[in-house]
């Protein structure tokens, strides 16, 4: 195999790394588009921690086509919401666990509501990220001053090309994981996982 370099652009210094002790920062990956895309609409800058759980949550909601909310804490997702529009997947993501949810991500992946926003702000989270939301659902986030919302319109479109790990010494590299069309449709899937995953 050859050789590869990698390169990255610098986005922002972080307050500290994944523990305050750590220090960190940000860049971006040349020719790449992603979370640098991102316009934060309200609340403090993004964290190390944040960013981590924003990617864990939206790489997994690019696995669904229909209205989706997935929620994120300590970089897993652990609960799954979809329905037949978004106000239906936003409730059930809040309600199948809302213990899990607390303090976490969520991820959206159509129009926030302001039936949705209300439900988000029913209990603690970091930070918000879909595609776009409506002058309503920006009034009811208004009210809790320090949670991040993130507007994301070309979110959907993002996809991952590689993915890099470290390890002692080096660093691995594979071919994103693509899921099969007949393995998402498989209801199996849903069932068996151990997070929630509440479904119409």
């Amino acid at each position: 195999q050859p050789d590869f370099s990698v390169g990255g652009k610098f986005v922002t210094s972080l307050r500290y790394g994944e523990n305050p002790q750590q220090q960190a920062s940000w860049y971006r990956q040349l020719g790449t588009r992603g979370l640098q895309e991102c316009e934060i609409l309200q609340g403090k800058p993004l964290s190390y921690n944040n960013l981590l759980d924003l990617d864990a949550a939206v790489s997994t909601l690019l696995e669904f086509a229909e209205p989706t909310s997935i929620a994120v804490k300590h970089n897993n997702p652990c609960v799954v919401g979809m329905g037949k529009n978004w106000e239906a997947a936003v409730e059930k993501s809040i309600k199948a666990d809302p213990v899990s949810v607390f303090g976490g991500i969520v991820a959206i992946n159509g129009k926030v509501s302001q039936k949705s926003a209300e439900l988000l702000t029913s209990i603690f989270l970091e930070c918000v990220i879909a595609p776009d939301y409506s002058p309503e659902a920006m009034r009811v986030f208004a009210k809790k001053k320090n949670l991040r919302v993130m507007k994301a319109t070309q979110m959907l479109s993002w996809k991952y090309n590689i993915r890099f790990r470290e390890i002692l010494g080096g660093v691995l590299v594979q071919s994103h994981d693509q899921v099969e069309k007949k393995f998402q449709e498989d209801p199996r899937v849903h069932g068996d996982s151990p997070s929630h995953s509440v479904r119409e």
